[in-house]
């Protein structure tokens, strides 16, 4: 469920002329392209609940909150529904939540999120920026000389494959965050929390494989842009070995994992016996892989002092 209202909005002059009067002036030397000429704010939500497997309770639930959807919609106070679905609604099993909102985010309840939404409607000091308006510097300053290295865009079938391959590679690195967060937060027998320690400390050794490939490929993309490197190096880069490695090891500990929790829910459905997960000994894990690991690791320290943003614009902090 998605939940999106600006609220407030502060400006700059629509004519360039009169807001030019009340801006200072820019450095010669300015590196900017646009400015923001306004700022909306409001409350962004995007909640992600998980129902339970009866039918006839997750379409109780779709009703219900269809109905709060609906009144969200036309701006209408919505407590009365949450008061009446109450029961329901708090048969969800499992909430996520984005937010601009920090606040939000640390919620856990649907309904702590929808009455927190309703109560705070009115109160403009809550909220956070939701949107940014950019305007091209010359649209402000005409004279303006901007000394800023220019911009080669990608064309749109190297955008799909950078796209493919990162969505393949993040679905999968989610799958097991996910996973382990939601098997870690349950009531289990120790050899199972054990085997869960083990398993989320494989997971932080690959997180420094997915940020030491997501750095490579960022940096790749940004001098591409900037005309330094070539379209070509895409796909050696997409087809590079920590990128293999990555995939590999993903396996790996899904795998083990998964043993996991086939065991896991085998004590949740019947009297819990001597455990039937084999553990993988280290060997199975090729060593070429462990001495890239620690390679990428390397890398990944070295490149501690660089910030690496969206914007594809790099930052020292030298």
């Amino acid at each position: 469920m998605h939940y999106f209202c600006v609220y407030h909005e502060r400006r700059i002059l629509d004519n360039s002329t009169e807001a030019r009067e009340h801006c200072k002036p820019i450095p010669n030397d300015l590196l900017a392209t646009h400015i923001i000429s306004a700022v909306s704010f409001g409350i962004d939500v995007v909640i992600v609940l998980q129902v339970p497997a009866d039918d006839q309770t997750a379409e109780r639930i779709d009703v219900a909150l269809k109905k709060i959807q609906t009144q969200w919609k036309n701006s209408s106070d919505i407590s009365h529904s949450i008061e009446d679905d109450v029961n329901i609604l708090e048969k969800i099993t499992l909430t996520k939540i984005y937010s601009n909102l920090i606040r939000i985010t640390k919620m856990t309840s649907f309904i702590e999120i929808c009455q927190f939404i309703d109560r705070n409607k009115q109160k403009i000091n809550e909220y956070c920026p939701i949107e940014y308006t950019l305007q091209p510097i010359e649209w402000l300053y005409p004279d303006t000389v901007s000394s800023y290295p220019s911009y080669l865009p990608l064309d749109k079938i190297y955008i799909d494959k950078f796209e493919k391959h990162l969505i393949e590679i993040l679905n999968s690195y989610k799958q097991i965050s996910d996973l382990l967060e939601y098997y870690s937060n349950q009531i289990l027998p120790d050899y199972l929390k054990e085997l869960l320690v083990e398993m989320e400390s494989e997971y932080r050794s690959l997180q420094v494989l997915y940020e030491s490939g997501i750095l490579r490929l960022t940096t790749l993309m940004m001098e591409i842009h900037s005309g330094q490197a070539n379209v070509d190096e895409i796909d050696p880069a997409l087809e590079h070995y920590d990128q293999t490695i990555f995939k590999a090891y993903i396996q790996i500990i899904l795998k083990k994992l998964m043993l996991i929790i086939e065991e896991i829910q085998y004590v949740n459905s019947s009297q819990p016996e001597k455990l039937k997960y084999n553990q993988f000994s280290e060997t199975e894990i090729n060593q070429h892989v462990m001495e890239q690991m620690l390679e990428c690791q390397i890398a990944t320290e070295k490149q501690s002092d660089d910030e690496i943003f969206s914007n594809d614009q790099v930052l020292d902090n030298k």
